[in-house]
């Protein structure tokens, strides 16, 4: 009996010894995968809602918005010191957490935002976005205690995060640029119609958001920066997919009338289908003609910052 005591106390031991061991290697092997993989991805969501939060770059010029940031908007184009903080999928909730986070540094940089014409929304894209930083992550997921352990969160993410890794390393028909992802594909019209007539069926339209229109105001009217709203192009088939773009016009006017927010208002550039990956978001051909015009509308209203 004594013997078997022992032996099982023995195995005991040598399980909780085991156990701690894979532990502490799963914790390590973690902490590389975030700092070598994550952390070095540049067109990742995780990689750029850990910067904007933990990075005091006293010379970046941000541009903030969904993937219509990510994908119109060249950042070496309109100037050397721009960062694409574009992100899929996400809405206005999500790139007032990225101005928030901006506001609090000490510096004197423009902002730039992609303001989408379906307004404010509270699209926050994939959940992978935010698992690297529990502060973050709490924000916009259910605050579970387990999710303190970055293990837990990362777990089933693994893959999602190596792709993006391997995209941003190896982007055969996309060009990286300091955060922004283009399309350098060859003009499919066939895609190009399938997404036209999809987007028909949809019932695009302006929405406000009471609370974060309020954020906004408070965030605007707290800083003496500028921050310049852009509307960039959209084919004139999603334009006309939209229901009350007139409520749209009325916001843009009223808070053009701030002293520190600019809007630039490219929606309706007469750019040719050729020029879209769809109906929403340009190409790299169509990105770069759109950047350069957008350069040129900064350097005139502000040299200092821009040439």
């Amino acid at each position: 009996m004594d013997r078997m005591n022992l032996s099982t106390s023995s195995f005991s031991v040598f399980f909780i010894k085991l156990i701690l061991l894979i532990s502490l290697v799963s914790i390590i092997l973690n902490k590389l995968f975030e700092n070598k993989i994550i952390l070095k991805t540049e067109i990742s969501g995780a990689f750029k809602i850990h910067n904007i939060a933990h990075k005091n770059l006293k010379s970046e010029i941000p541009i903030f918005g969904s993937s219509r940031a990510k994908t119109n908007f060249c950042s070496s184009l309109i100037n050397k010191n721009i960062f694409n903080y574009g992100i899929d999928g996400i809405g206005s909730k999500v790139w007032l957490f990225f101005l928030e986070k901006e506001l609090e540094k000490q510096k004197n940089k423009p902002i730039l935002i992609n303001f989408d014409l379906d307004g404010f929304r509270n699209y926050i894209g994939d959940k992978s976005n935010y698992l690297l930083d529990y502060s973050t992550f709490k924000l916009f997921e259910n605050n579970h205690f387990i999710y303190r352990i970055s293990l837990i969160r990362n777990f089933g993410y693994y893959q999602s995060y190596f792709t993006d890794f391997l995209k941003y390393k190896f982007p055969l028909n996309n060009i990286i640029d300091r955060g922004g992802v283009h399309s350098n594909l060859e003009f499919d019209l066939q895609n190009f119609n399938f997404n036209l007539k999809k987007r028909t069926l949809e019932n695009d339209y302006f929405q406000t958001d009471s609370t974060q229109l309020n954020n906004f105001y408070s965030l605007i009217k707290s800083t003496t920066r500028t921050i310049y709203l852009v509307i960039s192009p959209y084919h004139v088939s999603a334009l006309n997919n939209f229901s009350n773009l007139r409520d749209a016009d009325i916001f843009l006017e009223n808070i053009d009338q701030l002293d520190n927010l600019i809007v630039l208002d490219f929606r309706d550039l007469d750019f040719k289908k050729e020029m879209f990956f769809n109906t929403t978001h340009l190409n790299f051909k169509g990105a770069k003609q759109f950047s350069q015009l957008l350069s040129d509308t900064l350097k005139s209203i502000d040299p200092e910052n821009f040439n």
